[in-house]
């Protein structure tokens, strides 16, 4: 990271109000990005995340620097069997008719749900320390790999996952109705 006075740690209920208005900011740039994705009227950030801080299975991470949060990374933890049923039979339908070996789809691993730092500290090395430690914080679980989901249509995001080593997976496709 360019910055040692960047830290990065585990994010708990004191944090909850800072990170909320660090995830409406988060949340507005994805709804600028995509008009099929709106918010979410009812949503209540602060329940929300003191809930996610509880779970077991998730974290946050805060990305802190001269005592201000600076980004974050909420990251879950996910059992290779918490694929949909339906979903994981056609897949190794698919992989048996092939003789293939079945991929990593279905290995423990972590996934990245959310990852943010606000834009003045962008291009500092925050967002990879946020990556690297979701990648540890997962396998210190056991996962095998760190998976996410980015927008077709967000290059910087691409870019930058592409940048860390990470490839392409799976491509998810929409028709309007």
């Amino acid at each position: 990271m360019d910055d040692d006075r960047c830290i990065i740690r585990e994010a708990g209920e004191r944090d909850v109000e800072r990170l909320a208005s660090l995830y409406e900011e988060f949340l507005e740039g994805v709804f600028r990005a995509d008009a099929d994705i709106t918010p979410n009227p009812r949503l209540d950030l602060v329940r929300t995340l003191s809930r996610l801080m509880r779970r077991r299975d998730a974290v946050v991470l805060a990305a802190e620097m001269d005592g201000e949060i600076i980004g974050f990374a909420r990251v879950d933890f996910r059992r290779g069997t918490d694929r949909p049923l339906t979903l994981r039979q056609r897949i190794r339908e698919f992989f048996t008719r092939r003789r293939s070996a079945i991929p990593m789809l279905f290995a423990d691993h972590g996934y990245l749900a959310h990852l943010f730092v606000r834009e003045d500290f962008r291009r500092r090395g925050v967002g990879r320390a946020l990556v690297e430690a979701s990648a540890e914080w997962a396998k210190g679980r056991g996962g095998t790999s760190l998976d996410l989901n980015v927008l077709a249509t967000n290059d910087a995001a691409t870019a930058f996952y592409r940048k860390l080593g990470m490839s392409e997976l799976l491509v998810h496709y929409r028709m309007r109705l």
